[in-house]
């Protein structure tokens, strides 16, 4: 079934040769972080927006390009790449892991400029256990971005603090970037990832994807599953 939905579909551009197709950041994270969200945001210009969900299961089926304009320059070009979220109930982690994997294959020599981890910071805090002073940090690769969204969930906000502080904890070498529904933060993010490309190709990716598919359904913590890409990007 993965199989069958690989095929790459351009929102929002029209499909040119690799140079100017722009760079490549590939948005990861949970059902309802806010990828599509994020996207819809970032792409004002776009024909056809993303699928937003509000419920336990993921619209985003499979994997989807939309290429958005830069505001600061309208000639240059941003491939944002949607992808099924994670710990969706209706479907095995590994199966969306490997739609991905298969959607890497189209293009194995293009360069990815960052990967995109979206946290929704309304989610419970990181088990204490995890952030303790014995625990193993784990420092987060070149071009990789944590972004925590939903800001403006009704929470107080020393909870919300509280679980930014645990992901800077534990990944102590990324900056935890804060995506608050507008165009600014959304190119501010942007922008910074730019500024800090991965240098990985799509075949690279794709290689240390297959690394971490057979146990990544095991973690039932989106955070376990980071910290597991992350130590194979480092490997």
């Amino acid at each position: 079934m993965a199989g069958k939905n690989t095929s790459r579909q351009n929102f929002g551009g029209a499909p040119s040769e690799m140079g100017s197709r722009g760079a490549v950041i590939i948005l990861l994270g949970e059902i309802g972080a806010g990828k599509s969200t994020f996207i819809s945001v970032a792409g004002q210009t776009l024909q056809i927006r993303p699928e937003i969900g509000h419920g336990l299961l993921s619209c985003t089926k499979h994997v989807q390009e939309f290429q958005v304009q830069s505001p600061y320059n309208p000639k240059q070009l941003v491939r944002l790449i949607d992808t099924p979220g994670f710990n969706d109930p209706a479907i095995d982690d590994d199966e969306q892991l490997f739609n991905i994997i298969e959607w890497l294959k189209l293009e194995p020599k293009t360069k990815i400029s960052g990967i995109l981890f979206l946290h929704g910071i309304d989610q419970e805090r990181v088990n204490p256990t995890v952030v303790s002073p014995n625990h193993i940090l784990i420092p987060t690769p070149p071009g990789v971005r944590i972004v925590t969204t939903k800001w403006d969930a009704p929470i107080p906000e020393e909870k919300k603090s509280g679980h930014e502080n645990d992901l800077q904890r534990i990944f102590p070498t990324s900056e935890t970037l804060r995506f608050h529904r507008t165009f600014d933060s959304a190119w501010e993010i942007i922008t910074a990832i730019q500024a800090d490309p991965s240098g990985l190709t799509q075949n690279e990716f794709r290689k240390m994807l297959l690394k971490i598919c057979p146990k990544f359904k095991q973690h039932t913590s989106i955070i376990d599953k980071m910290k597991g890409l992350f130590r194979q990007m480092f490997a």
